[in-house]
């Protein structure tokens, strides 16, 4: 097994361990993951929500230029349920080649495999001719608050990357966009009058059943 590998499962262990839910605070994964970064000299900003309570990290490596490609992943994950784990859900258990851990998947894996190439991204920064940049958020399981947020943060700290690579679980299928909703409001105008004397009047309720 390759170094990197290693490098890669031992920092998944480390992100597992921290059980970060969806809706509450998420400081400590943010601490670990922003002295990791430190350590190897790369610089983190923080955006932090004004309860305290909530933040997303950026960080960037590379040369101080526009563009540039975004690493992105959220740090929240949903809650695990005793049925069906077979260990502690906030402990990576190795079993038959494959890992298995709250977010092992979704999506601390990617945030892991992120970090554990940030040795190589620093080596080769002064190569560099993009910057590439590290964006993890909170939240993003219930409403992806935190990724939201991302927009105005960089724009006020001046930073104008050209493409994201969000690390959700794909099947290693690349997708170019990303689900999204849309609201229809109709209005179904009737006639007033009484049931007794349906004649000549229109029920908008039988209408609008048709409609739905």
């Amino acid at each position: 097994m390759s170094h990197r590998l290693e490098r890669t499962i031992d920092l998944l262990a480390d992100l597992v361990a921290f059980p970060t839910l969806s809706g509450e605070p998420n400081s400590a994964i943010i601490g670990y993951i922003k002295t990791y970064l430190e350590s190897h000299g790369v610089g983190v900003l923080l955006d932090i929500t004004d309860d305290g309570q909530q933040m997303n990290l950026f960080a960037t490596i590379g040369p101080p230029v526009d563009g540039g490609i975004i690493l992105s992943g959220h740090t929240d994950v949903v809650p695990a349920s005793p049925e069906g784990w077979q260990g502690d859900p906030f402990i990576l258990r190795r079993s038959r080649g494959r890992l298995h851990g709250r977010g092992a998947v979704d999506m601390k894996g990617f945030v892991a495999i992120t970090l554990a190439m940030v040795p190589d991204f620093v080596a080769a920064r002064d190569k560099m001719r993009v910057p590439i940049h590290l964006a993890f958020t909170f939240d993003e399981e219930v409403g992806c608050f935190g990724s939201a947020r991302m927009p105005d943060f960089l724009a006020c700290n001046g930073i104008f990357p050209a493409i994201a690579i969000i690390g959700e679980p794909t099947e290693m299928r690349p997708f170019i966009g990303h689900k999204g909703g849309m609201e229809l409001s109709a209005e179904v105008t009737g006639t007033p009058g009484h049931a007794s004397k349906p004649d000549g009047k229109v029920n908008a309720i039988f209408y609008a059943a048709r409609l739905i």
